[in-house]
């Protein structure tokens, strides 16, 4: 199995955002632009400025900051869109923009051309952009943007199920059937609709052939109208939740289980290039099985996927289970800020 990541299929992302209303067009590039400006430790008067007229827009006809970009009439297309991004930076260099003012710029030019902004700064890290960058770069970016963003395009036509609300994930709210012991992800979101569901029932069917099968709940059904998820219902409580509380002390079994799972995904990710996010907010621990399963095989970006290390399960369960809820409780930031 190899992941979808051409050029044409994440044009086809960048290009949801033209579908979008005027009003998510425009909280999404104003998230953006707020989200890359964290990466200014210290910022200056203009950068302040930029960034206010940014937030303090009522239309994104209203932003109109760098008269140049006027220069750039060419239609944007799948073939040139790479070539128009690089033009735009060698643009800003020209004018002597730094990097965050530059990327304000690029995000607005995308946004005028109904093309998706971009996130620049996450996992404190910033993703630059230059002339000599190869395109894996930008491409990775419209993958890691299109993810977060299109959570912020929630849909209008909610799709009704007849059970109980149990919990909101990013893209979608889980709803359950206890006589059944079914779950539903009911999309909430555009990018649930567009492609997020789509990829995580792909990967689902692909693991439940693998070696991990007997970690992953069973996919009952799939709408491919209405993009609902139907999968077995784990009964049970979090990663999350467990380490909140003497359980790991009381079972030793449960992280020779995670040892087990750690291994068998490990030897299944290199062989199918899926990265998946294996933090424990998304194991649930089944007392009935006595075994973890994995509630969300959606895949993760590129970017960010290196989050998790896998040279050793000792790093892993250290960063990911207890250093990353210590982290979670002290001080609850998250690498991608979606809020203004």
């Amino acid at each position: 199995m190899k992941v979808e990541y051409s050029v044409e299929n994440l044009f086809s992302r960048l290009s949801i955002f033209g579908e979008l209303s005027a009003k998510a067009k425009l909280d999404i590039l104003k998230v953006s632009c707020r989200n890359n400006f964290r990466y200014l430790r210290y910022p200056n008067q203009s950068q302040k400025l930029i960034l206010k007229q940014v937030l303090s827009a009522n239309r994104l006809q209203d932003i109109t900051l760098f008269e140049k970009m006027g220069k750039i009439h060419a239609t944007v297309t799948k073939e040139n869109y790479l070539k128009k991004i690089l033009e735009i930076q060698r643009i800003a260099r020209t004018i002597q923009l730094d990097r965050w003012e530059s990327s304000v710029m690029l995000n607005i030019w995308l946004a005028y051309n109904n093309l998706c902004p971009f996130l620049r700064f996450a996992f404190n890290r910033w993703y630059d952009i230059s002339q000599s960058s190869d395109r894996s770069t930008v491409l990775s970016l419209i993958e890691f943007s299109a993810i977060y963003l299109y959570r912020l395009a929630v849909i209008d036509k909610k799709v009704g199920v007849h059970s109980i609300h149990f919990a909101d994930g990013s893209h979608n709210s889980l709803f359950l059937t206890k006589e059944t012991e079914q779950i539903k992800k009911v999309p909430k979101s555009v990018g649930a609709i567009y492609f997020i569901n789509d990829q995580e029932v792909k990967i689902t069917n692909t693991l439940l052939r693998s070696e991990l099968k007997k970690y992953i709940p069973h996919l009952l059904s799939y709408d491919e109208t209405t993009k609902v998820i139907t999968r077995q219902y784990i009964n049970g409580e979090t990663g999350h939740k467990l380490l909140r509380t003497n359980f790991f002390d009381r079972n030793t079994s449960a992280i020779e289980d995670l040892k087990e799972f750690f291994r068998l995904y490990k030897k299944v990710a290199r062989r199918l290039k899926i990265n998946l996010d294996i933090h424990p907010g998304n194991f649930v621990w089944s007392k009935e099985k006595h075994q973890w399963f994995l509630i969300d095989t959606g895949p993760i970006p590129l970017i960010g996927s290196g989050y998790f290390p896998l040279s050793s399960f000792k790093r892993y369960f250290q960063k990911i289970w207890t250093e990353r809820h210590k982290r979670m409780r002290e001080i609850p930031i998250r690498s991608v800020n979606l809020t203004l």
